[in-house]
């Protein structure tokens, strides 16, 4: 069974291919030449190129039995034009290859993220669940960071958010994931190719270049001072990219339907308590500055729910003071 893997030399690419590999599976991985490359990169085949060079796509993709979309452009910061040609382009790109050369593909798995959601689920203690879209700057001006009730007023609080929740996003980042989950979810019905929209709550781990835990862990282990906007409390939750990589590996194996699953910790945590929980494992005191400043279009709270996944797929997600410390003794031990 050969394997195709786009965005192969990011974090969950890279771990993907490492965990595969080592059980024999054909690895077909395609991607940008990093600065410096991983030893898997060579034992693999690996085709160098975008996500909107067809031709090269097309080489790359002609024998896969199954395909692991993983590459795009993430973050802030980059034109909306950057984030349609990469994330949208290149999807549309590998889709039209599977029916313009005919592939017998048997499963397309797509990274997509929590990002899709918007804000996260919300419950006041007397009138149930809510799903508040986004807070106005007006009201942020003045550091009301936290959503209220319509009715009576109360600090409504963050619950676990669920695959069948509206999908409320406003970056372009998240748009275009959410569009590239419609695309690829007609295009499973149209030509019968089971389709797994997996959303990945943030992804951290060994192997990872960029994100918010191998700045945090960089600039902690330096003594630095954490900045963190609003008050800090602002709650994710975090995967270990070992255990996404199993999660995907299970999911390979598992001849599952067309599916969207959450893939997360479902762990709720604050940005503070993700410093202090850094700073623990790299023995260094927490130096915390509360900024009480906004970024235009961030969300409040969101944690995924993963009871679906774990119904289909049992497994002990790692917490995260035994992923921080496993990827410092990798990455800079």
């Amino acid at each position: 069974m050969n394997i195709f893997i786009s965005g192969i030399n990011g974090g969950l690419g890279l771990n993907t291919a490492i965990n595969l590999y080592a059980k024999g599976y054909d690895i077909t991985g395609y991607g940008h030449a990093p600065s410096q490359i991983h030893p898997i990169i060579k034992q693999i085949n690996f085709v160098e190129g975008d996500l909107a060079d067809k031709t090269k796509l097309k080489k790359a993709i002609s024998r896969s039995d199954v395909i692991m979309h993983f590459g795009g452009l993430t973050g802030f910061g980059h034109s909306l034009s950057d984030y349609v040609n990469s994330n949208i382009l290149g999807t549309t790109n590998i889709l039209e290859i599977i029916t313009e050369e005919e592939l017998s593909v048997k499963q397309f798995i797509f990274a997509s993220s929590s990002a899709v959601y918007g804000e996260g689920s919300y419950s006041c203690d007397f009138h149930g669940i809510s799903y508040p879209i986004s807070r106005k700057n007006d009201e942020l001006k003045t550091k009301h960071w936290e959503y209220y009730c319509d009715i009576c007023g109360e600090i409504l609080k963050p619950i676990p958010t669920k695959e069948d929740k509206a999908l409320t996003n406003r970056h372009i980042y998240a748009l275009t994931k959410q569009t590239c989950e419609n695309i690829i979810n007609e295009f499973s019905k149209m030509y019968n190719i089971t389709s797994i929209i997996l959303r990945f709550s943030i992804l951290y781990g060994i192997n990872q270049a960029k994100g918010i835990l191998p700045l945090f862990i960089k600039n902690i282990s330096n003594g630095k001072t954490i900045k963190l906007n609003e008050d800090g409390l602002q709650i994710r939750d975090y995967i270990f990219l070992e255990d996404a990589a199993e999660i995907v590996e299970r999911i390979l194996k598992s001849n599952q339907k067309t599916q969207t699953y959450n893939v997360c910790n479902a762990t709720p945590t604050s940005l503070v308590d993700l410093v202090t929980i850094i700073s623990d494992v790299v023995k260094m005191p927490p130096k915390i500055k509360v900024t009480n400043k906004f970024r235009d279009g961030d969300i409040r709270h969101i944690y995924l729910d993963n009871k679906k996944l774990l119904n289909d797929y049992q497994y002990t997600f790692k917490n995260l003071n035994e992923g921080v410390t496993k990827m410092l003794n990798a990455n800079y031990g």
